[in-house]
């Protein structure tokens, strides 16, 4: 996740990128700088509600109906 002056890797990485493209300055994991740690927060925030395992399964339907849906669609179709 990234934002206008910092961005948080999936391991926890957070790094000052106010002197990006040239320099991506890696934050201690403990700092006590009130940017940086509501940085993290933030960011980190953001990374959980789209990591891969919060993601909400989607029902797939059998084969068999997506077959028949289709075949009802072309049928449709023509004239």
């Amino acid at each position: 996740m990234r934002n206008d002056g910092w961005k948080l890797t999936q391991a926890g990485g957070l790094y000052d990128m106010s002197d990006s493209p040239f320099v991506e300055k890696l934050v201690a994991m403990d700092t006590e700088e009130a940017k940086a740690k509501g940085a993290r927060k933030h960011l980190q925030a953001v990374l959980d509600e789209f990591s891969p395992g919060t993601v909400k399964s989607v029902e797939v339907p059998e084969p068999s109906a997506r077959k028949a849906r289709k075949k009802a669609k072309r049928s449709a179709v023509k004239p």
